[in-house]
């Protein structure tokens, strides 16, 4: 909430309890968030000399764009920032590096005029007739050599899609796991080449455009967010300088394409089995998937040391198991 008498910025939690986000403004009017939860502030000033301001999501603050008399924000589905400004007379468009266009001019839009903005979207967004998997992840241990933990995933469609993959190692003993990794590190590779890497997920260079319910609880774990174009990729999880111990490695999207993902790893017994998690969104039927569980089968890709007969259980998020198999011919 704005408040112009005192320049603050407030924020509630859902409690209704109030906090200070952003105190010195000279006179804030408009908010708008992006969606990787930069808050977007107007200041419109009477001697033309008006502000958009970014906060990032931990209150760094900057100026995105200075205007005669900035009123109104909102954001369409494409992250273009538009921007109803009384001093001009124009509705300004931003894309998200900063491109500024006129996208429309409303004669007699005046600084002392309200000129909010909203956005109807074009067409109903219905669920999907069929559900898709997102959120998925693999649990293993981590060793090294040919036993780190690989992740292999693929784009599918024509359009690229954003990706957070994440490497989890000290947030496990929150969850009773032992002998956990203590400085996990993260590799993303294609099909020909590393693209990029990151260890202690803060000093990657975009950290502060990662939305808060996705950022690693241990600023020692790893995070990758970016935008890939439809392909097959692999996220590698290792222990810096050659450590080892139970890793989790994550790789979520928000809109569906990610297919086809499986996990290679060290097998061990006990907390050091391998496990793979996944969520299914969307729709209102059932999902059909295919589990596999491949040992001997790697020999033919030159990994040694395979596993010579795996066995594999379904569990349901309240620890039931829904299905297992011990050779697939048995019971298909």
């Amino acid at each position: 909430m704005t408040d112009q008498g005192s320049g603050h910025i407030y924020k509630y939690t859902p409690r209704g309890v109030r906090t200070t986000f952003a105190f010195g403004l000279s006179y804030p009017y408009a908010l708008a968030f992006d969606s990787a939860g930069n808050l977007f502030v107007t200041e419109p000033s009477s001697s033309g000399d008006g502000y958009v301001d970014k906060f990032t999501p931990n209150g760094t603050r900057s100026t995105f764009a200075e205007l005669g008399g900035p009123l109104g924000l909102a954001f369409d589905s494409a992250g273009n920032l538009f921007v109803a400004d009384g001093g001009s007379g124009n509705i300004y468009k931003f894309t998200s590096s900063g491109v500024r266009t006129i996208f429309a001019k409303i004669p007699g839009l005046v600084l002392d005029q309200t000129g909010f903005l909203a956005f109807q979207p074009s067409h109903p967004s219905p669920q999907p007739s069929t559900p898709t998997l997102i959120d998925i992840s693999a649990r293993g241990s981590v060793q090294t050599g040919e036993n780190v933990l690989i992740a292999g995933f693929i784009v599918t469609g024509s359009d690229p899609k954003q990706v957070i993959i994440r490497a989890l190692g000290p947030t496990l003993t929150r969850f009773g796991v032992s002998d956990v990794l203590q400085d996990p590190m993260l590799e993303l590779h294609n099909t020909t080449s590393m693209m990029t890497s990151n260890d202690d997920w803060q000093s990657a260079a975009n950290a502060n455009q990662i939305p808060l319910n996705y950022r690693p609880p241990d600023s020692r774990e790893s995070a990758v967010m970016t935008t890939l174009q439809p392909g097959a990729y692999t996220a590698v999880l290792s222990g810096k300088n050659g450590t080892t111990g139970n890793g989790l490695l994550e790789v979520y999207s928000s809109l569906p394409g990610v297919t086809n993902v499986s996990t290679r790893g060290f097998v061990g017994t006990g907390d050091h089995v391998l496990i793979g998690g996944f969520i299914s969104s969307g729709g209102n039927g059932s999902l059909q998937v295919i589990i596999r569980a491949l040992g001997p089968t790697l020999r033919q890709f030159g990994v040694s040391n395979a596993l010579v007969d795996p066995t594999l259980a379904l569990v349901n998020s309240n620890g039931q198991v829904l299905a297992s198999n011990d050779n697939w011919k048995n019971t298909q």
